[in-house]
Order: C-alpha cells, then structure tokens, then sequence
C-alpha cells in the first residue's frame, strides 16, 4: 500500500539524497534535527510534498515522478524518486 503523501527531504540529508519519507517519519526526522539546532523552524508545510496517482507514480501538481522503496541501510518507509 503507499502513503496518500510523502515528504521531500532531500534539502535536508546529510549526503544530499533523494529521499521522501510518509508524514509521521518525516515529522519525526525534523524533530531529530531541531534536538541539534533549536533555533531551526523547517516544518512539514515547508517541505515538498509529493501525492499518489496510481502504483508507484506520484506528482507534486506539475511533474511526475516513479517512486522507490530504498532498502538497507536506509529504514523501512524511505522512498527515492525520479522524473518520468
């Protein structure tokens, strides 16, 4: 089943990876980041959002993209994408 959302956290890795993650990771993985730096004020409506079409296509409402569940290392839940 995938998420109806997924959030770009891209900007936001340490390497610079494609990586979406559904909402509960993704506000998960801001909170992490504020622990290190309080004055940082990301939240989710900042991020890119990406919605489901249909199977593993998504659009952020302009272009569409295939989606990827990464596997180990990276947790369960992390998804790539790429342009169509």
């Amino acid at each position: 089943m995938w998420p109806k959302v997924l959030y770009d956290v891209s900007e936001h890795t340490a390497l610079g990876e494609r990586m979406l993650l559904p909402k509960r990771q993704a506000k998960k993985g801001l909170a992490s980041l504020r622990k290190w730096d309080p004055d940082w004020k990301v939240t989710l409506d900042d991020l890119p959002r990406f919605y489901h079409v249909q199977g593993p296509i998504y659009t952020d409402g302009k272009n569409y993209y295939r989606v990827a569940r990464l596997g180990y290392p990276y947790d369960p839940g992390t998804y790539t994408f790429e342009p169509l």
